[in-house]
């Protein structure tokens, strides 16, 4: 992953003892040692904006117990858990999506990490189908479907055997509320499960794959 200005590569190796996460500066041409993980098995948030907290999380499982991480100079920082967890991070680290298993299905909540207080966002979605708007602070954009089968989430979304017809909702981070952007099913005529979510940078449009054919999709609210 790369920084906004483009000058600083993050990356990391795995090792015997776990995962070492480094900076590569392409103008110095130096690498440094950013952290040194005790696990193998986990997924990076990247800080895009220099000075700012990387994130990590263990790979999650409906079955096993995660937990998600904020990286510091002191060490890890647990900022939650629980079963299947997965998350997002808004740039300015004001707001964290978590997702979860719950019996059956997956909630998912809003954390402000200045107050501690969490949201939970009336649709069942998982953080790696949202995206926190680039203008607005209150806004979050995410493919969910109206209601999921039962099952083990997210491993029944990411082994296939649950496939989403999702709409494109608009979320109130201080409320949990959500508001149906457009369905592509009645707009497009096409069923979409989306994946890699990303609102551009000025906030004027909202980009996303659909997992069963790989296509590119754009909404301009």
């Amino acid at each position: 992953a790369f920084t906004e200005g483009g000058d600083t590569l993050y990356y990391t190796l795995t090792t015997e003892r776990g995962i070492n996460g480094y900076a590569y500066d392409l103008k110095t041409d130096e690498q440094r040692i950013l952290f040194a993980l005790p696990f193998r098995q986990a997924t990076m948030l990247w800080a895009k904006r220099d000075g700012n907290s990387h994130y990590v999380y263990t790979d999650p499982s409906g079955e096993v117990l995660g937990y998600l991480y904020r990286i510091t100079p002191a060490g890890l920082e647990r900022i939650g858990g629980g079963f299947g967890l997965t998350s997002t991070v808004r740039d300015d680290e004001q707001s964290v999506l978590v997702g979860r298993t719950i019996e059956g299905g997956v909630r998912s909540g809003i954390l402000n990490q200045e107050s501690g207080e969490e949201i939970t966002i009336g649709i069942p979605t998982f953080p790696s189908k949202c995206d926190f708007d680039s203008v607005s602070t209150t806004t979050l954009w995410c493919g969910a479907s109206l209601t999921l089968p039962s099952g083990v989430y997210p491993d029944a979304w990411y082994q296939g055997i649950v496939l989403s017809n999702d709409i494109l909702w608009q979320v109130d981070t201080q409320s949990g509320q959500s508001i149906v952007a457009v369905s592509p099913e009645v707009r497009a005529r096409e069923s979409i499960d989306v994946i890699d979510l990303t609102v551009s940078p000025d906030g004027a449009h909202v980009l996303f794959k659909n997992k069963k054919d790989d296509t590119l999709w754009l909404y301009t609210p």
